[in-house]
């Protein structure tokens, strides 16, 4: 067996989803956007309720009535405004996630070259997962096909470290909290 020797070469690899999910960096970004998704469930829940109300209103009322065909205009324009406000609110969440993971991404590889640098590492790799998603063949292909690192020695892992070196950086105001974008509270259509 022939195996190529890198000398003075020193590797380390983290666990990214690991840093996602536990760095506070990342924890409070998205503690913000679950917070704002809560309050969309909310202003959500209170426009299912008027259309319902609208709706059973609707069903004790005889078709010839005169309100009849005001009645289910009002619950059209319910159900419209239901619609784009969840449209609204998905699409906001959705970019607010996407920032969020987007911007501690840089703060974090910022910090790690820092962390790097300090300890000597010339390379970090990402760790490969302990174990494929088996949702479908097509995620597992994706996964397989990301993988850079198949295997590494359990001693090169420096997630837990540097998770403690993130999160006090943090602690000390080093990083911030980048704001969270503004999920939308008015649950009036565009245009209105």
């Amino acid at each position: 067996e022939k195996l190529f020797a890198w000398p003075r070469l020193r590797l380390a690899v983290v666990n990214l989803d690991v840093l996602i999910k536990n760095a506070k960096l990342f924890s409070i970004r998205l503690e913000r956007i679950q917070k704002d998704q809560k309050q969309a469930e909310t202003q959500l829940d209170e426009l299912e309720k008027q259309e319902k109300t609208l709706k059973s209103q609707l069903d004790l009322l005889s078709r010839n009535k005169p309100e009849y065909s005001q009645l289910v205009e009002q619950l059209e324009h319910a159900r419209l405004q239901r619609k784009l406000f969840t449209e609204r609110v998905r699409t906001s969440l959705e970019q607010g996630q996407i920032e969020a993971l987007a911007s501690g991404y840089a703060e974090m590889h910022a910090l790690l070259k820092t962390f790097a640098s300090e300890k000597g590492l010339k390379l970090v790799l990402q760790q490969p997962p302990s174990r494929l998603s088996t949702s479908s063949i097509q995620e597992v292909f994706i996964q397989l096909g990301q993988q850079s690192v198949l295997y590494a020695e359990p001693s090169l892992d420096i997630t837990e470290s540097f998770l403690v070196y993130l999160n006090a950086r943090f602690a000390a105001g080093t990083v911030s909290p980048a704001p969270a974008p503004a999920v939308p509270t008015d649950s009036t259509p565009p245009g209105k």
